[in-house]
């Protein structure tokens, strides 16, 4: 979705972009990388990627003219290049150091070392370039003063103003939802807990519960878990749900799929790690698992959340873009 954004932003710009695809192309190279053995136990061990793996797949030669790096392991090939942009959708630095929390306890040391390594380095890159920007709120604060916050759209403005179709359950009876793309590895991890830890407490109010995305299909099948697959329509998989469920760990940077839900109108039950990054008011409309009451309404009919929501809309990304790009970018080629 951040790349797209990017993608069509530059278009509108009358912008003319030369592609660098990093990493494997397409589900089935993906799944494949996944499914390596050698490739689960680096990540155990060393969850972001490694940087010289990836400038290897750059090419080599000195400068480009503009480039946006949209990926922190090109970051530092990119900075051959002026002006520069660097984007950070994740802090690696943060997705190292979440991981350590969730893993044994001679991996945690690892995992910590690395995150110690990228947070060193995403200083230093970001004081290089011209403009940095970041998904989450709060990894554009850690990023310095010089960092812009520059959310992910996640939906048209019409959405935010839209109206929730009804459902009629039976009374008390929830249906709740989970929504990801289990190509990513912190989703699968979430899955697990979904089950090993979430599913017993949610069933007394449950009327069923429903996990669908990208590669949904391959997860293990549970009794009380129906595995839908990919989802041919978004808005119908919300319209379907009264509730979403986000029992994240992993990862770092903004979840998404918090946003994603209450811009349809769907309350969200989430960790506290799945709120991390995101505006104060959105933070504090979603439930956090364990520790507060959850809101049944809509969350757009708070008018805080809702101005808060505003922000991840596709015209407002396009808004900020464009003024990054026509102060920073165009005046410095």
């Amino acid at each position: 979705m951040r790349v797209d954004a990017f993608l069509k932003a530059l278009q509108r710009e009358g912008c003319e972009v030369d592609i660098i695809r990093l990493g494997p192309q397409g589900s089935d190279a993906v799944d494949e990388v996944i499914a390596d053995p050698v490739h689960r136990l680096k990540r155990r061990l060393l969850p972001v990627p490694l940087r010289g793996r990836m400038e290897a797949q750059l090419p080599s030669g000195q400068g480009f003219g503009c480039t946006i790096s949209l990926i922190p392991g090109a970051h530092r090939w990119a900075l051959r290049s002026r002006p520069t942009w660097l984007d950070f959708f994740d802090l690696y630095s943060g997705i190292a150091q979440n991981q350590a929390r969730t893993v044994d306890p001679c991996s945690a040391l690892v995992n910590t070392a690395q995150a110690r390594v990228w947070a060193k380095r995403e200083q230093a890159e970001s004081a290089e370039a011209d403009v940095v920007s970041a998904a989450s709120w709060s990894d554009s604060l850690r990023l310095g003063d010089g960092a812009v916050w520059l959310p992910t759209p996640v939906t048209e403005q019409r959405t935010l103003r839209g109206r929730r179709s009804k459902r009629s359950n039976q009374a008390g009876q929830v249906v709740y939802g989970m929504l990801a793309n289990f190509h990513y590895p912190p989703n699968v991890d979430a899955y697990r807990r979904l089950v090993r830890e979430w599913l017993n407490p949610l069933l007394p109010t449950a009327s069923r519960i429903v996990v669908a995305g990208f590669a949904s299909e391959t997860l293990p099948r549970v009794p009380n878990v129906d595995i839908l697959g990919a989802v041919g329509s978004v808005e119908e998989f919300y319209d379907s749900v009264d509730v979403v469920v986000v029992p994240i760990e992993r990862g770092g940077g903004m979840k998404v799929k918090v946003v994603e839900a209450m811009t349809h109108g769907v309350p969200v039950l989430a960790t506290e790690h799945a709120l991390t990054g995101l505006p104060e008011a959105i933070a504090d409309e979603a439930a956090k698992w364990g520790q507060s009451a959850l809101h049944k309404r809509d969350p757009r009919e708070n008018p805080t959340v809702a101005n808060a929501l505003a922000d991840f809309t596709t015209g407002s990304f396009q808004q900020k873009f464009s003024a990054l790009w026509k102060s920073r970018m165009q005046g410095n080629d």
